[in-house]
């Protein structure tokens, strides 16, 4: 696979989200009778508690721009979007990918996307991983101290596999420190890695890869491209050595550690990985790491995908096409939930159109996610780009069983991530938030206009 049709394959990945062809104050009249200076105050204190309770409920969250990254006078692109953005542990950092040329540090001035880091107090981002290719899908460690991303450049070190078997890049997972500021390759693979996460020990990192001569079995099996199947791996600080945790007969893919960091989630189009696999692929399954035992958590009758454990261990979230219980009423794709200890799934979303990329709160109780349906609660202009309604960020509550819109958008929206605090951080195309912004235009590389991704976040 070329580095272009790598490029090209995140863009279609975002392409029907994102625009372009790359990728309340609750006020109460409080009226107050009897005569008992303590009947006075009982009613007092229960109009404030209501009070509370709707300010609570009904909070308007406010959408602010965090970056107004710009392109140099020498980029003919003007690139200068900013995406995958992730916070640390602490709250007090983001990390994510960027195009722009106008943030602090050393920054050679070219499109291609580059690994920076914000902080949060300061607002002053700054490129800390300069590569001489595209890099994406940077995250912290739990201590912050080291950052895993996926890279094409080559500029960081001794690399045997520069060059795929075609004569194009390689993508590995790398690592920088920093203490040290430097970048350490932690793949040397054939093909390419993808999504890396740190296990919650920070010792380590999981992924999905096509790369073929790390430790243990790959079959090396053809997907319908004629490249290798997509295979999970693990990375292990202490002996430096990759594993193949899958030798699966189909696609697996967006790995995630439990928080116990004794299992692991994926989605998976392999049906040989236990003796009863599902009626049909693509669905979400789990790898018990002490044993090395598969079980498919879900046995849908459409596609499921993008699994993630919720904080405290419970559940997992996931988006899927499928109707499990008959609720999937329009057929596209939803957001999920399934409880571990019953095995039962219900639906967080019953959209009137696509919902996706789940994102579990600190505290469990909330899931934020890009969503394209019209039905839910709250402020919700009607907008239409190419693939339908304008991509939104929402929220599902467990308490009330509700979902509502935190952002009414001009343009798309996506990639939705909380702080330890619950603040939602998140990249966006569109113009009508708070906070300094100029609106921009990029070209992608057959020269269409696309709006410029910024990062904004919804502070709490």
């Amino acid at each position: 696979m070329s580095s272009d049709r790598h490029r090209l394959v995140l863009v279609a990945a975002t392409n029907q989200w994102g625009q372009g062809r790359q990728i309340f104050p609750v006020f109460l009249d409080c009226f107050f009778t009897g005569n008992s200076l303590r009947g006075m105050l009982k009613k007092w204190i229960t109009v404030l508690t209501i009070t509370s309770v709707g300010l609570l409920a009904q909070r308007a969250d406010v959408a602010t721009y965090l970056t107004d990254g710009a392109p140099s006078d020498q980029d003919d692109t003007k690139s200068a979007s900013s995406s995958n953005p992730r916070f640390s542990a602490d709250g007090k950092r983001l990390v994510f990918i960027t195009q722009a040329d106008n943030f602090s540090g050393a920054h050679s001035k070219v499109h291609y996307y580059q690994i920076a880091e914000l902080d949060l107090a300061s607002g002053q981002a700054t490129y800390i991983a300069e590569g001489d290719y595209y890099q994406s899908e940077p995250g912290y460690s739990p201590d912050g101290n080291r950052i895993v991303f996926r890279t094409e450049s080559k500029n960081f070190g001794p690399l045997k596999n520069k060059l795929d078997k075609t004569g194009k890049r390689t993508s590995q997972i790398a690592e920088w420190d920093r203490a040290t500021g430097k970048v350490t390759y932690l793949t040397d693979g054939d093909f390419w890695s993808d999504f890396p996460e740190y296990s919650p020990d920070g010792n380590r990192v999981v992924f999905q890869t096509r790369s073929g001569g790390f430790s243990g079995k790959f079959s090396a099996r053809k997907n319908e491209w004629g490249d290798p199947e997509q295979q999970i791996a693990e990375w292990d600080r202490k002996t430096g050595k990759v594993t193949y945790l899958t030798d699966g007969d189909g696609e697996s893919s967006r790995p995630q550690y439990s928080p116990d960091g004794k299992k692991i989630v994926f989605a998976t189009g392999a049906l040989n990985l236990t003796g009863e696999p599902p009626a049909r692929r693509y669905q979400i399954a789990e790898l018990d790491l002490a044993s090395g035992k598969f079980r498919y958590l879900t046995n849908g009758d459409s596609s499921s995908k993008n699994p993630v454990y919720s904080p405290d261990g419970k559940r997992i979230a996931f988006e899927t096409s499928a109707n499990f219980d008959g609720g999937n009423y329009a057929g596209k794709d939803q957001i999920a939930e399934l409880d571990l200890a019953s095995g039962k799934i219900s639906y967080i979303t019953n959209g009137d159109d696509q919902s996706v990329s789940p994102a579990y709160s600190p505290d469990s109780r909330l899931v934020a996610f890009v969503t394209r349906a019209g039905n839910f609660e709250g402020t919700h202009t009607e907008r239409k780009d190419d693939y339908g309604n304008v991509a939104q960020i929402a929220e599902w509550s467990r308490a009330t069983g509700k979902v509502r819109y935190l952002t009414d958008g001009d343009k798309p929206s996506l990639w939705p991530r909380y702080s330890r605090k619950g603040s939602i951080a998140f990249q966006t195309q569109a113009d009508n938030f708070a906070g300094t912004h100029q609106p921009r235009i990029e070209y992608d590389l057959v020269k269409n206009e696309i709006p410029v991704f910024q990062l904004a976040i919804i502070k709490r």
